[in-house]
């Protein structure tokens, strides 16, 4: 799988649905979301910051149709193991690699 292509890809399929300014290909800025307080690194493909079930749900098929792995990341989760369950947002990363799946709604907690 090209990582890089199916990246670009989940976030043409996100256009119209998620304002494009929360929808990050650039590998500066997928760069900077790679990392936790932990030494673990998981540079994504794209970066999705969504505030709503409907744009989880519409990521969540991007992906799928892109074939590309998602790690569910907000307030309290790492990339070394299981969130928090009281996130603050969202943030949905396609990393092409292993998912750790949180699933909770906005603002719970």
């Amino acid at each position: 799988m090209d990582k890089a292509a199916a990246g670009q890809g989940v976030a043409a399929r996100l256009r119209g649905v998620i304002r494009a300014d929360r929808i990050m290909t650039d590998p500066v800025m997928t760069y900077a979301y790679s990392g936790d307080a932990s030494h673990y690194r998981l540079e994504p493909a794209v970066v999705v910051i969504v505030n709503t079930e409907d744009e989880v749900r519409a990521v969540i098929a991007a992906a799928r149709a892109e074939k590309l792995p998602l790690t569910f990341r907000a307030a309290g989760t790492s990339l070394s193991g299981p969130g928090d369950h009281r996130m603050a947002c969202w943030r949905c990363w396609a990393t092409g690699g292993g998912s750790l799946p949180c699933i909770r709604g906005p603002g719970s907690g």
